[in-house]
C-alpha cells in the first residue's frame, strides 16, 4: 500500500455513505456533494457520487415525464 494515500476508518466511511444515499432520498444530494468535494476523499469515489447524482436526477425527470397524474 502507497503510505501517501489516507486511509479513512471504516466507520466514517459507513456515515459518509450513509448520509450520501440518505441526501439522494432527500434531493439534497448537491449540497452534500459540495462538502464532499472539498474533502480527501479519493477521487474515484467523488466522481461515483457525482454519477449516482446525476442519474437520480435523470430517473426522477423521467418518472414526472412519463408517470404523471
Amino acid at each position: 500500500m502507497d503510505n501517501n494515500k489516507k486511509i479513512l476508518s471504516e466507520g466514517l466511511l459507513y456515515s459518509l455513505v450513509d448520509n450520501f444515499f440518505k441526501a439522494l432520498e432527500k434531493g439534497a444530494a448537491d449540497k452534500f456533494y459540495d462538502k464532499v468535494k472539498k474533502s480527501d476523499l479519493h477521487p474515484e469515489a467523488k466522481k461515483a457520487m457525482e454519477r449516482m447524482i446525476d442519474y437520480d436526477k435523470k430517473l426522477k425527470d423521467a418518472l414526472k415525464k412519463y408517470h404523471s397524474k
